[in-house]
């Protein structure tokens, strides 16, 4: 019976002694190697844009600039009378309208002429020879009839001694300028600022479209 006993309690302590040794945790491994980096994902759709930003102060003003140079004079005060298709025998009036005497006594008159046989770009000064030196033209201006808005241009062909020239002319094209005195500088104190020897020259200078 005894010999009974002493089987059992060896038993039960056999039983605590292999729970107790259960129970205990054992100590923590290694840490494995980290694996591989895996591949980067397709980008995905762009989003929306986002609402603008408010506008930000104005900035200081900056410097003026240069001062440019003062243009040429324009054409506000300056007429051009244009006549077409003008045949002159010896003589031929031209009639220059709405030119009060106040404004003809003051102010410079240019006159060019485009003579038939000639390239439409060739303008000839009144007075001065024409083509080849056969002729040359003069002029004079008086009031017609009495009127005081209208003058008469008295275009006048001579022979390059001075005689009338008795053969027919043609000229296409007949252009006179009227210039206010404010736009006419003294030969005698410096040189015009144009050639009025030249049409083309002229109708530039005073913005006149050919």
């Amino acid at each position: 019976m005894k010999r009974l006993q002493h089987l059992f309690y060896l038993a039960g302590l056999s039983v605590i002694l292999l729970t107790a040794a259960c129970s205990k945790e054992g100590p923590a491994g290694p840490a494995g190697a980290e694996g591989p980096q895996g591949n980067t994902g397709l980008p995905g759709p762009q989003g929306p844009q986002g609402p603008g930003g408010a506008t930000g102060p104005q900035g200081p003003a900056g410097p003026q600039g240069p001062t440019g140079q003062q243009g040429a004079p324009g054409n506000a005060n300056v007429t051009l009378y244009t006549f077409k298709d003008v045949k002159v025998k010896i003589g031929y009036q031209l009639h220059l309208t709405n030119l009060p005497k106040t404004r003809m006594d003051s102010s410079m008159v240019l006159a060019y002429y485009s003579p038939a046989g000639e390239f439409s770009s060739t303008w000839y000064p009144i007075p001065g020879p024409g083509p080849g030196n056969v002729y040359w033209t003069t002029y004079n201006l008086v009031q017609v009839g009495g009127n005081m808005g209208l003058y008469g241009f008295n275009l006048k062909l001579q022979k390059p001694d001075g005689t009338a020239y008795n053969t027919e002319v043609t000229l296409n094209i007949v252009r006179i300028f009227v210039v206010p005195a404010s736009a006419i500088i003294p030969l005698g104190k410096q040189a015009p600022e144009v050639d009025v020897s030249d049409c083309q020259a002229v109708l530039k200078y005073y913005n006149f479209q050919e």
